[in-house]
């Protein structure tokens, strides 16, 4: 009697996995063959390996005090830190760091006693070093006053890096026909808010019904 149970349970759970199999196979064939309206299909032509883009985000950059005492003791430029992962960082499109501190040689100290700022050279080494998009929005981008800031701005365009964070307009670049947007935030420097004809940085707490407004 028992074995005939065990049977008749064991025929069941047959029936049962083969009815699965037959709707799971009608389901995926009837799904291969659905038209998904605005889903664009899979093109291997368009995504090809040529076609991507390959980003590398990082942390904090700040190359001052015992970092620079480090390079200078060394009798080093400050590209000295990424020599050893260098090729990997040109493996990259773009490399993304958060710029904690201006690079500027002007300024005076306005923060608090943990106040950065870095060496005018410091954006060329990023730049050799493949960081070429940094982001402003943090609570020491101002350590040195509004003067360093905008000396800042011009570094980093010398040398060909990008940066937002300063804007509550995204920073857009384009590649293979693909855009990609970055936008920055900060939860400090409250009375340094980027407003118009003002220079700042962008609050996280700003609300976001203002943030899409000033976007248009």
């Amino acid at each position: 009697m028992k074995n005939s149970f065990i049977y008749f349970f064991l025929t069941l759970g047959g029936i049962f996995i083969i009815f699965l199999i037959n709707f799971l196979n009608e389901n995926i064939n009837e799904a291969k063959s659905y038209n998904y309206v605005g889903i664009e299909k899979y093109d291997p032509i368009k995504y090809d390996e040529k076609h991507n883009i390959k980003l590398l985000f990082v942390g904090d950059i700040m190359m001052t005090r015992s970092v620079e005492r480090k390079i200078n003791d060394l009798n080093k430029k400050f590209i000295f830190p990424f020599l050893n992962i260098l090729n990997y960082l040109k493996s990259f499109d773009y490399v993304i760091a958060n710029l904690e501190g201006p690079i500027s040689d002007k300024g005076i100290k306005v923060g608090s006693i943990y106040s950065f700022r870095m060496k005018p050279e410091v954006s060329e080494a990023l730049s050799k070093a493949n960081i070429n998009i940094v982001n402003l929005a943090n609570n020491h981008i101002f350590d040195y006053s509004k003067i360093a800031f905008e000396d800042t701005l011009k570094n980093l365009e010398k040398n060909n890096i990008k940066y937002f964070g300063n804007s509550y307009e995204p920073l857009i670049i384009e590649k293979e026909g693909i855009k990609i947007g970055f936008l920055g935030f900060s939860d400090f420097l409250k009375h340094l808010e980027v407003k118009e004809n003002k220079i700042g940085v962008a609050l996280i707490n700003s609300n976001l019904s203002e943030i899409i407004k000033r976007k248009g």
